[in-house]
């Protein structure tokens, strides 16, 4: 007997249809399946594929890392899911919307590499990052351990989760730049010194934002079970950005991330995956007493007087997440308590399956790797016009961003390295060019983003704004422009063309 969804809502169980392996996922709405034909492939990597996104021609846009832009056929997918929503709001909320959002999550949990009862499908990183630390169990003898190098909010979600449990929190400092031949290992080194007794959880990136730096974080996660510690990875730069991103080879217990950014999905679509066989397997090494006790959830029992439908006892294992955000879900289990958090548009997670669609046919992993030489070309090329060393750390530790050192005219933009980059981030803006200048221990660079619809030239015309902003005499600049058309349909060529959507 089929088990009715929590509350009031006219649908199959939550949990039931995750966990069933045989569930056939219902078809998507006549009015909101595309009609497009998507065999046609004539578009390549480079400036062909900026049609694929709603991008102003106009701009030089190499700041994909910030906040992402949406595929175009993921953001017309959102679209007709919210026209299709509103032509029936009952039938939509009450009939259909779970049965397509365990649809987006099951797609989406073989994207990522983890288990369908493992994967909540959230609005963004935020959010997941402080589910988490709002339901790991920490005492006063307990610690946080984290990196310099960590997002300044998610250090902001450390510190308020120690202020309220009396945990302390450990930052250790990386310095930059790393030394040449020893990176990962002086990476894992400082983590393994810096640990500090008492550590209850690590918190890492799999890709720091304000370096664009790849961590080792597969590495990290071992040195912290090895001394039981719970590891959070903030993978909001993850999927797309790192070769064959997978949740369960991060070995971790947490991992946060986007879709937003190196997937291109409309924004409000993110994931939190936690292990929960790991968290009942060393439950026991955590908990007082012994034993991997499970916390009972009491059920929401039916009455006369209500029609809101409770499900059975629920069992959650010590460790796991729960949903800040208590809906009628709560207590019904993990993907209960994420799956509603309210009336709000769920269009960008519903509009998934059209991202994984595209993705499929393109090969996610072909554009990480056109975007990673993309890269590794900009930062070779700007190093070389300014006379700079290149990055802070070597090409195999670099994703779809990096850093490039800036020329040293750009130190007089202010009387300070903070104020010179956002006065050079400002008046790159203004002419029509988005990069941000960040300074990283002592120096000032340019991160640089690549995707699929950036071409040498883009790094070209930023090397050149610089130069007009802040003074600098750009060595080699003829020579650049006249190869950079053959740069772009080499490395273009060395791609499968894109479908067209």
């Amino acid at each position: 007997k089929k088990r009715a969804a929590f509350g009031s809502f006219h649908s199959d169980n939550v949990e039931d249809m995750i966990k069933d392996g045989g569930w056939k996922p219902p078809a998507e709405p006549g009015d909101v399946a595309s009609s497009e034909d998507h065999s046609s492939v004539d578009y390549k990597f480079g400036r062909e594929a900026k049609g694929l996104f709603l991008l102003d021609q106009d701009w030089v846009f190499v700041n994909h890392g910030a906040f992402g832009s949406p595929l175009r056929t993921s953001f017309e997918s959102a679209n007709r899911w919210r026209v299709h929503a509103e032509r029936q709001p009952l039938r939509f909320i009450d009939r259909e919307l779970f049965p397509h959002m365990v649809r987006s999550l099951k797609l989406m949990s073989d994207t990522l590499d983890c288990r369908p009862a493992d994967l909540a499908l959230v609005p963004n990183a935020t959010l997941a990052l402080n589910a988490v630390f709002e339901s790991v169990p920490l005492t006063s003898k307990d610690s946080i351990f984290y990196l310099d190098t960590t997002y300044n909010s998610v250090k902001k979600m450390i510190r308020a989760a120690c202020e309220r449990t009396g945990a302390t929190h450990v930052q250790k400092d990386l310095s930059f730049p790393l030394p040449m031949g020893r990176e990962k290992a002086h990476i894992i080194e400082t983590v393994e010194k810096g640990l500090p007794k008492g550590c209850k959880l690590a918190v890492f990136d799999h890709v720091t934002s304000n370096e664009g730096l790849v961590m080792p974080v597969k590495e990290l996660v071992e040195v912290c079970h090895k001394r039981n510690i719970l590891v959070l990875v903030d993978a909001a730069h993850g999927l797309g950005c790192v070769e064959s991103f997978s949740v369960s080879g991060t070995g971790a217990e947490y991992v946060a991330g986007n879709c937003h950014k190196w997937f291109s999905s409309v924004r409000g679509a993110g994931f939190l995956c936690v292990d929960h066989r790991r968290l009942e397997s060393i439950a026991s090494l955590h908990q007082p007493e012994g034993g991997a006790k499970k916390q009972k959830l009491a059920p929401m029992v039916c009455s006369d007087k209500t029609c809101e439908r409770g499900g059975p006892d629920v069992s959650m294992v010590w460790g796991s997440v729960r949903q800040p955000i208590i809906s009628h879900g709560h207590g019904q289990g993990f993907a209960s308590e994420f799956i509603w958090d309210g009336a709000r548009d769920y269009s960008a997670a519903l509009a998934l399956p059209a991202c994984i669609a595209f993705w499929q046919r393109v090969g996610l992993q072909k554009a990480q790797d056109y975007a990673h030489s993309l890269v590794r070309y900009a930062v070779e090329k700007m190093s070389k016009r300014w006379g700079t060393q290149g990055g802070p750390y070597p090409e195999s530790m670099m994703g779809t961003m990096a850093l490039v050192p800036l020329p040293v005219e750009a130190e007089t933009l202010a009387g300070n390295l903070g104020d010179a980059a956002r006065a050079l981030q400002d008046a790159l803006h203004e002419k029509r060019v988005e990069c941000p200048a960040k300074a990283v221990c002592g120096k000032l660079y340019l991160r640089i983003s690549a995707w699929i619809y950036n071409e040498p030239r883009d790094y070209l015309m930023l090397a050149r704004a610089v130069d007009e902003v802040v003074g600098s005499k750009g060595m080699g600049d003829q020579e650049w422009a006249a190869s950079v058309d053959k740069d772009a349909k080499q490395l273009a060529d060395s791609y499968t063309p894109l479908p067209r959507d």
